[in-house]
């Protein structure tokens, strides 16, 4: 690896040093990888302002000891594996937590990792990076460092020539700049670009709810999609009605509003968007009949299912919605960029055959209704212990 002066030029440590970045990989779910991440869970458990973050509690618990070893027992051939080397992570600047869990996903698999945080301040960051910072002093780990620098900046330049693996988390843009970069021959490009994601829900499984868990279920929405204003890829934008039932629709829909006045702060730009993306919707036919505007949940009901569903993206808790006669028909619709299908009522198992059936490009997860944005290391269709490592093989 060149000096860090060559690579690091101009680029603000958050946690690590460039001075000690180690320069070889070790095994895949190394003992020292999971002590490591797991005095992380432990530090980010034990902090008052980290606790207060649920999604740095939910990065914490993923963490923990128990989780790491029960995932480790899931790669047998982990021992003959080894990390690939220097990985260069760019995270996404709108996911403040994404940054951990993809350094978590390689240090796991072995790899040297510098990873790019967010520009922009989060809260989350600081308390993550300075749990890793102690945690990795305490354990004399130099496998990592978090940096910051502006996205036009030439460090990115500089690393990729360095950097055996890339993981570029961002828009299509994002990915097309860092692939043009020149790197390594033997350097793995992991991108995730943009993707979109829906909710298929069938309305008579809503029937059989009562008001508590017509609540739950409600709730589980709402942190799918409000939490991040659907700007995550795995946020559902559109929901997919089967079962067609006016009612038990409507009553589910005054459910996620009540969640969203108790707990969505409203800001006045997002309120603007909205409207003016209704009214174009409007404008171009999209919108089937007539609707109401309401800040906090606007629905925009599909004149009929669309051929592809990518270009629908509302943000905000702006939902499109569409009726499907059969789980068929909905995968029907889904492009190559659907990352996520969250379910309801709804045999996940039937999602999955139609999905496979079909020889959808899109769709790598299926998964319940409150569950969009767990984030796992099997993630985009890649399995990124096995991505992010190779095998070295003996006969």
């Amino acid at each position: 690896m060149k000096d860090g002066s060559d690579v690091f030029g101009g680029v603000e440590f958050v946690a690590g040093d460039p001075g000690v970045l180690a320069t070889r990989p070790v095994r895949a779910f190394a003992e020292d990888s999971l002590s490591l991440l797991a005095d992380v869970s432990a530090r980010l458990m034990g902090d008052d302002k980290a606790r207060r973050l649920s999604d740095v509690v939910s990065f914490a618990f993923w963490c923990r000891k128990a989780h790491l070893e029960a995932l480790a027992k899931g790669y047998a051939e982990a021992p003959r594996r080894l990390g690939r080397g220097l990985a260069l992570h760019i995270a996404p600047s709108n996911v403040p937590v994404n940054f951990a869990f993809s350094w978590a996903f390689s240090h796991l698999a072995g790899n040297v990792d510098v990873v790019r945080v967010p520009s922009k301040a989060f809260p989350q960051v600081d308390v993550i990076c300075t749990a890793i910072g102690k945690a990795m002093a305490a354990a004399g780990d130099s496998r990592s460092a978090f940096v910051r620098y502006p996205s036009d900046g030439a460090a990115t330049e500089s690393l990729s020539l360095v950097s055996d693996v890339r993981i570029v988390w961002g828009g299509d843009a994002t990915v097309a700049r860092v692939r043009a970069m020149p790197c390594p021959p033997r350097c793995v490009d992991v991108a995730f670009p943009d993707r979109y994601s829906v909710a298929l829900v069938d309305e008579r499984a809503i029937a059989d709810l009562d008001d508590g868990g017509l609540s739950e279920l409600a709730a589980g929405f709402y942190n799918d999609t409000y939490l991040m204003d659907q700007n995550a890829c795995s946020s559902p934008r559109t929901v997919i009605w089967l079962g067609a039932d006016g009612c038990q629709r409507g009553r589910f829909w005054r459910a996620v509003r009540r969640q969203a006045a108790e707990a969505y702060d409203l800001q006045g730009a997002v309120c603007t968007d909205k409207y003016v993306r209704l009214c174009a919707d409007a404008a171009s036919g999209l919108v089937s009949k007539r609707v109401s505007f309401d800040g906090r949940l606007t629905l925009a009901p599909l004149a009929e299912m669309p051929g592809d569903l990518s270009d629908l993206r509302g943000y905000g808790g702006y939902f499109y919605e569409v009726e499907a006669g059969t789980v068929k028909e909905a995968i029907g619709s889904l492009g190559a960029r659907c990352q996520t299908i969250a379910y309801y009522g709804v045999d996940p198992e039937a999602v999955r055959e139609a999905v496979m059936d079909a020889g959808c490009a899109g769709v790598d997860r299926i998964v319940p209704v409150g569950r969009a944005m767990d984030i796992g290391i099997v993630w985009d269709g890649f399995d990124l212990a096995r991505v992010l490592s190779r095998v070295v093989e003996a006969r």
